[in-house]
């Protein structure tokens, strides 16, 4: 069954009889892709339930065109209907948008307990400047938005108490994992739980390496579809357990394609080869990248691709042609030295995928000459 299915099932369960699970994560996720603003507000004076703020939401937004990635509205009138989800508050909503600093961040924190609550970090949205983050973790040590997100879970913390389960889907999962790592270290070692990284990418390595982060990792749960793409992003060191989807390649980034069995997702026999391949591949281009190469890459593709005017995925899809004319005009006038140092790479790219299918084929080589040897 899927995330939809899974409501309507357990929906009837309630969080006294039965505590949070790794799919109530994932619904608190999705949930956390709604738009609160002027709904919810930032302290507990403006919180209200699900239903609630559900009501709210779909009246504030009736007419407008959906959101290309990650629409919430399906699960949202599921959660407002199901007793398990319907009376959950919703309080501390926090969403800023600041193209200067390339910053898209968003998080809400869900009371479903006296003593528990869950707070979850957004994704990615459909604005530009929330995949040029994205890509800005390639080669920042810290994004806007994750010191924002440590920011923000150090002041539910102080205004809430019992434990914290910490999670997000995509970027917010990295968010999550941030947050909780380099948290006020009171905060992180006796209020934080869980933290649940659903298909989200991973770090630098250094950052893996810090004591917060060593300090949390036991008891980070990272589910990545078993052909995932953004997941594998990155660095982590946590255990990662890769789950089926319904889906193929990219579009298994997408929540409402996970598979269900009960209140856990479905083990994936093994993982894809694709996925292995895009992780290698991107892992060993990237260590060869110095950090100045990969924000020229970033800034002049995203520079030329906001010149269209344009803010969203939705915007750029319903102007394709004036899009395309823009981001041509605007990568044409790029200076010459950037635009070598983006050819080098992108051959680069080309190159090190090469090199792991070839490395990969000698790898199995090597076992099959073993094997005929041992015969």
């Amino acid at each position: 069954m899927n995330l939809i299915e899974y409501i309507e099932e357990h929906g009837s369960v309630s969080f006294r009889d039965e505590g949070l699970n790794e799919v109530d994560n994932l619904v608190f996720s999705e949930l956390s892709y709604v738009a609160m603003d002027e709904i919810v507000g930032p302290d507990t004076g403006r919180a209200m339930t699900v239903a609630q703020m559900g009501e709210e939401y779909i009246k504030k937004t009736a007419g407008e065109e959906r959101p290309v990635f990650n629409d919430p509205l399906p699960v949202l009138e599921k959660a407002m209907e199901a007793p398990r989800f319907k009376n959950v508050m919703c309080c501390f909503y926090r969403s800023v948008i600041d193209e200067e600093q390339h910053m898209q961040f968003a998080a809400v924190t869900f009371l479903y307990r006296s003593d528990e609550a869950y707070v979850a970090f957004r994704g990615t949205d459909d604005t530009i400047v929330g995949w040029r983050e994205d890509f800005n973790l390639s080669f920042m040590d810290e994004t806007p938005g994750q010191r924002l997100a440590v920011e923000y879970l150090e002041n539910v913390a102080r205004q809430t108490n019992g434990r914290l389960i910490v999670g997000g889907h995509s970027k917010g999962g990295n968010f999550a994992v941030y947050a909780s790592a380099f948290c006020d270290s009171e905060i992180r070692d006796t209020r934080i739980d869980r933290i649940y990284s659903n298909d989200g990418p991973g770090f630098r390595k250094e950052i893996t390496k810090r004591e917060g982060y060593i300090a949390v990792r036991d008891r980070i749960v990272k589910f990545i579809p078993d052909q995932s793409i953004v997941g594998v992003l990155l660095a982590d060191s946590e255990e990662r357990r890769y789950i089926k989807s319904s889906a193929k390649g990219f579009s298994q980034h997408d929540p409402m394609t996970w598979c269900i069995a009960g209140t856990r997702f479905e083990e994936a026999d093994a993982r894809s080869p694709l996925s292995s391949f895009v992780e290698d591949t991107l892992s060993k281009w990237l260590g060869n990248q110095e950090d100045d190469k990969r924000r020229t890459l970033v800034d002049t593709f995203f520079d030329s691709t906001m010149a269209s005017g344009a803010q969203t995925a939705g915007e750029l899809n319903k102007k394709k042609l004036e899009s395309y004319k823009s981001f041509t005009k605007a990568m044409s006038e790029v200076d010459d030295e950037s635009k070598s140092s983006i050819q080098q790479m992108l051959k680069d790219l080309v190159a090190t995928g090469l090199d792991v299918i070839w490395g990969k084929k000698d790898d199995q080589s090597d076992k099959d000459d073993e094997k005929n040897d041992k015969k």
